[in-house]
């Protein structure tokens, strides 16, 4: 997905609490990232939460909630409730769909480089919000320690051999993802986190994957997640 051209979510959800079927509530804080994409239907906005667990086995306890809604298929939806209403669909978007299936795969199979899927629960939007009767989709997983490595090319920030043990931790979490039969597309160092304490790296957005046969591993992975540029002799590590 895309950055918003404005925020579809902007404060929409600030501080609610969201019971999921497994009987615990949790609390939304502190918003992450906001996207959309309009490109086909039904049209759809995210927002990833660090939440709080209020009630449950393990209160206090910190996981994140990604928010997926349907949006109106026009960047300049009318006034009135009953007409945004007439967009509202039962069916997902298919990166939903995707998104859920991947992580419930990863789980069952035990894959240590990827958020657990926790629990995802499903409402309808009321006549506030974009898509009245339309879909908002709730999906609980494990918070995993660490942090996207965006400033991974910023002169001095790190040393070849820092970038080096990136790229090995990385490619060691593509590995075992892939051996799980699923291939994730939406490539880009947003989408990893880097735990400089434990050496690990772990894939987190699965909402644009395949599921095919993992193949052997390609150095050109690098380059298509951020984490080298150029090719051949021009390369740059």
């Amino acid at each position: 997905m895309r950055g918003p051209r404005w925020p579809w979510i902007a404060d929409m959800f600030n501080d609610p609490k969201i019971q999921f079927p497994d009987g615990t509530i949790w609390q939304l804080g502190q918003k992450l990232s906001e996207a959309d994409q309009q490109r086909y239907r039904p049209c759809e906005a995210r927002a990833v939460y660090v939440s709080t667990q209020l009630t449950g086995p393990q209160v206090g306890a910190q996981a994140i909630v990604k928010v997926r809604m349907q949006i109106p298929h026009s960047e300049r939806p009318g006034p009135d409730p009953l007409q945004r209403a007439d967009d509202a669909s039962e069916q997902w978007n298919d990166d939903t769909e995707d998104e859920i299936q991947a992580l419930e795969d990863l789980t069952e199979a035990g894959c240590a480089a990827a958020p657990k899927l926790l629990s995802w629960t499903e409402e309808q939007q009321d006549n506030t919000m974009w898509v009245p009767g339309g879909y908002i989709v709730y999906i609980l997983m494990e918070k995993l320690p660490g942090a996207p490595p965006m400033d991974f090319w910023v002169e001095g920030r790190y040393s070849l051999e820092d970038r080096n043990a990136i790229r090995a931790a990385f490619r060691k979490a593509l590995s075992e993802v892939k051996e799980c039969g699923i291939i994730p597309m939406d490539r880009g160092i947003q989408n990893l986190l880097w735990d400089k304490a434990s050496r690990r790296c772990y894939i987190v957005d699965f909402e644009y994957c395949t599921w095919a046969y993992a193949p052997e591993w390609e150095d050109p992975e690098y380059f298509l997640w951020g984490l080298a540029r150029g090719y051949g002799e021009t390369a740059k590590w």
